[in-house]
Order: C-alpha cells, then structure tokens, then sequence
C-alpha cells in the first residue's frame, strides 16, 4: 500500500473547511443573521438547561425542550457553555462532530487498512458533501452531531471491537427519539456475529432489551412523565400513515430525493471503478441504519438537517483495503463533488464578503449598533411579556432575553405586551414581512432604530393578530 495520509495536507484540508464554514456562521451570528427556528432554540435550552432546570421551557417554541425531541446530549453543548460563556459555542460544537467523523478514516488508513487515494475521497465527500454543508449552514442540530458516532460505530464494527460498537450504539440514542431503531438493526448485527464472538449473544439481548426500552419511555412514558404540551412527532406521522396512507404519496415531495441522488453518486463513481470488488462493500454500514433511512424516506424529510447523516452509511460501505482509486479517479471525483456542494460553500461566502446575506440581513456596524440598543431595553419593567418575530427571537436570545414568538396561526396578544420586530433580517418566519408591516400599524411604537421596531400593545383590551 502506497504511503499513508500525509498529516499536513490533512491539517491544511481541515483548516480550509473549518474557515469556510464557521467563518460566515460566525458573522452571521454576531450580526444577528439567524432565524430562533432552529438556532435560537437551542441558544435558549442550553443556557437555561441545569440540574435546577432538567427540561426548561423553550419560549421562543412553545414546548419544553425534551416534550418536542428527546436529546439528551444537549447536556454536553450546555456544559460546554459553561466553560465558553458564549452561544458560538454552539457553532464550534457543531463543527467538532463533524470534524470527528473522519477519524477513524485516518485511523484504518493508518493501520494500512484503508488505501490512502480512497481514504483521501472519503474524507473529502464527507466535508464538502451537500448534506452536511446544507445543515451545517442551518445550525444547530443533534441530527447533524450523529456523524461522528454513525461513523466511530461502523468503525468499531469493521474492526470487530463488539464492546465499543455497543457502547457507541447507546451513545446514539441520546441524539434523538428515531435512533433506537438503529439500536434494534444493530443488535441483530451482534446476532449475526455470535458465531464468530461468544459474546456477541450477549450484546445481541441487551442491546435489543435497551433499544424497546428506549422507545417505550421516548414514545410512551415520556409524555406522562415529563408533563406539558407534547410535541409527538413520530405519532402524528404514523397515525397519518396508518388512517390515509395514500395521503402520503400525494403529498409526497420527490423533487427533494435529488439531495439524497447527489450524497450517494459520488460513492457510485467509486463502485464504478472497482466493479470486480462490489461484493466486498461494508454491508453493515447500511444494516444498521436501514431503519434511519426508511423513516426519512417515508416523511419526506431530506432538506436541512435531516440528511446529514445519510453521508456516513454510504461513505463506509466503502470499508475496504482493496477497494482502490488512481490519482485520476481521485482528481475526477473531487471535481464532481465540488459541482454538487461546493457552490453551496462559495455561495455563503460570497454572501459574506459582500456584506448581506441571501435573505437580505446587512452585515454591517449598523447592524451590530441596531442590536446594541435594542438588547439594552429594559422588558422587565416595562412589559408584561415580550414578542418577536423569528428574527428578532434568535438576537435576543443570545442575550438571555427570551421572548415567546408570534406564531404562524396567529393569537391574542396579552395587553401590555411588548413585540420586537426585526424589519431588516429577511427572515421574519414564522410570520411573513406582511404581519410584520401590519403589526408596526396596529400598535404603537415605543423605540425604533434601523433595524428593530418596539411596540407596546394596548392596556386592558386584547388586539387580535
């Protein structure tokens, strides 16, 4: 096998990627640039979750945080926001998992496991793939951090280190509701192998016992437990499938299956070139994750976040020593690969560089005065609550002011209230620029700058939105 990874270039090629995305994340930030869905959500959960606050009230949602999605491991993002006071945290953590999940590429092509051509291909198409770029440039998400542990368990399965698979397996389940599925899948992965490791029996039971476990508490006890407004998101997709199935095809959305065509075309190119060796794809890889895979693909959901982890599956069922690329081979998918994502990349920071984003919100010291003053206004004592369209949620709740927002079906609106409008974000969602111009001539103003208006609704009676 010919030399392996050459560490500088790696460096050089991650540091690349972490400027390129972090860099218009993080100016995009401070200019307030984001909408609270999803961000500004988990802004406000991990500055407000603790042992005094298990699962808080998001008021920028509506729900507490674990009564819409059970991930527990925002517990660590909070914890590390402890040790950096500041939500950007958020941004680096995000990256770190991602960053993480070509580890144990490095770690088979340092074993001479991996051939070095198709090691550098893996950890190019897991970087600069349209799904990973896609939700990378719509933080924060648990869905996203779930690369690094898809990729250390299919890791730990190639190598046949039974303890760690299991352990990691566990570990996913902490990302989201849906992963013990995956759990299930796995453990039938260990019963496969009981021939070859006495223990693998062992891991087969227990991971399967764990993983109906899980569900049952996500699904079931979890609502009674914790209480509140429930957002059930798998039962209001399975009681839709069940009672009109044919509503799903209707509604069905196959434009959006092109993201999941562009992820898995690269690593086609690539069987492509090694037709004789197709029988020894890392069948596992995909196992274990068809439970994953039949849920998105069932829901439609593809945008976003939501195939992000798609990548890994389809990357490591390339696990193998004789699977093999030429320079040429190398060169030609790296370029078919940067047709597909890479113009997602420069997008962002031609956006950047010219100073606004896509949706219109400047980039400017304007901008950065506009938050100042409007971040310094005292809501306590002068409002009963406070409002805000999406926009205005995320910049306050990066300041630990959380207002409840205006919701896309519309409510009362308590008298004396306050409401922060962001006029110059773009991005007013869940309302429209319409409710926004609307609202700014039904109540009066109390503060205003370039970039927010403040309004006070009414004492005593109730306006309707």
């Amino acid at each position: 096998m010919e030399n392996k990874i050459d560490i500088k270039k790696l460096f050089y090629v991650l540091f690349a990627f972490v400027c390129f995305i972090f860099i218009p994340n993080f100016v995009k930030y401070l200019h307030g640039c984001f909408n609270t869905w999803d961000f500004g959500i988990f802004v406000e959960a991990t500055q407000k979750l603790g042992w005094n606050q298990l699962n808080p009230l998001i008021n920028s949602y509506g729900f507490k945080i674990f009564n819409d999605h059970f991930d527990p491991i925002l517990f660590l993002p909070t914890f590390l926001n402890q040790l950096f006071p500041s939500s950007v945290s958020l941004l680096g953590t995000e990256l770190l998992f991602v960053l993480l999940s070509i580890l144990p590429i490095y770690l088979l092509n340092k074993k001479n496991k991996l051939e070095t051509n198709l090691s550098w291909f893996l950890i190019i198409y897991i970087l600069i793939n349209k799904a990973i770029i896609t939700a990378l440039f719509y933080p924060v998400h648990p869905t996203t951090w779930t690369v690094a542990v898809l990729a250390f368990m299919f890791y730990f399965a190639y190598e046949k280190k039974y303890l760690s698979l299991f352990v990691s397996t566990v570990l996913l389940f902490f990302f989201k509701e849906e992963f013990p599925f995956v759990g299930i899948m796995t453990s039938f992965y260990f019963l496969y192998e009981h021939r070859k490791n006495k223990l693998s029996l062992t891991y087969f039971f227990t991971l399967l016992f764990i993983s109906v476990a899980w569900l049952i508490f996500a699904v079931k006890i979890r609502p009674i437990w914790f209480g509140g407004a429930f957002n059930d998101h798998g039962g209001n997709f399975l009681n839709g499938l069940i009672s009109n199935p044919l509503s799903v095809l209707n509604e069905y959305d196959f434009s959006k299956l092109k993201l999941i065509a562009s992820c898995f075309l690269p690593v086609l190119l690539v069987f492509f070139f090694n037709k004789e060796n197709l029988k020894k794809v890392f069948w596992p890889a995909i196992f274990m994750t068809t439970p994953m895979i039949a849920l998105r693909l069932l829901s439609g959901k593809f945008g976003f976040q939501y195939t992000a982890p798609f990548v890994i599956p389809f990357a490591f069922l390339l696990l193998n020593k004789d699977f093999k690329l030429s320079t040429k081979q190398l060169s030609l998918t790296i370029v078919l690969m940067l047709i597909f994502s890479g113009f997602t990349i420069f997008k962002e920071v031609f956006f950047v560089a010219k100073g606004i984003t896509k949706s219109g919100c400047a980039l400017d010291s304007n901008r950065r005065t506009a938050i100042e003053q409007i971040v310094q206004f005292d809501y306590a004592t002068s409002c009963k609550e406070v409002f805000a369209t999406g926009g205005a949620a995320f910049t306050l709740s990066t300041h630990k002011i959380y207002p409840k927002i205006i919701g896309p079906k519309g409510s009362d609106l308590p008298p004396e209230s306050c409401i922060v409008l962001d006029v110059k974000s773009g991005d007013p969602y869940p309302r429209s620029s319409k409710d926004v111009q609307d609202f700014s001539l039904k109540f009066p103003t109390i503060f205003s700058n370039s970039d927010f208006i403040l309004l006070k609704t009414h004492p005593l009676n109730k306006s309707q939105d």
